[in-house]
């Protein structure tokens, strides 16, 4: 498989409740170093973080935040980290709209590539 970055698709019976059957990953040297999954945002945010916590232990950096709407109404959200040698699991509750959040999991490596520009207007999209 070359380089690049894919986009994923699940099978709805093979996904948590709350995560969206679309994604993307990274391959690099024919390893797999980014898969980054989108979910259901605020009504998902809080089985989002038992699910990460109870795989993975308490977050080496949590934040609970609050983003207000192009409205004015105030959402609750989260943002937290799990820190590895060579990468990370990183999760935010809401991200760009009330029904969006994501879950990320990536090297180091895959940061640097992405960095280095090869993320962008990827053939495989």
């Amino acid at each position: 498989m070359p380089d690049g970055s894919y986009m994923l698709e699940f099978p709805l019976h093979m996904i948590p409740n709350g995560i969206k059957p679309d994604g993307s990953l990274i391959v690099i040297g024919n390893v797999v170093q980014r898969i980054e999954l989108r979910s259901d945002g605020l009504s998902a945010q809080s089985d989002l973080f038992a699910l990460l916590k109870s795989k993975y232990g308490e977050p080496d950096a949590f934040e609970s935040k609050t983003l207000t709407t192009k409205g004015g109404m105030s959402i609750p959200s989260f943002s937290g980290t799990w820190r590895y040698t060579n990468g990370y699991i990183w999760a935010e509750g809401v991200r760009y709209s009330v029904g969006e959040g994501f879950v990320r999991a990536s090297t180091h490596e895959a940061d640097a590539w992405v960095k280095r520009g090869f993320g962008k207007n990827a053939d495989s999209f």
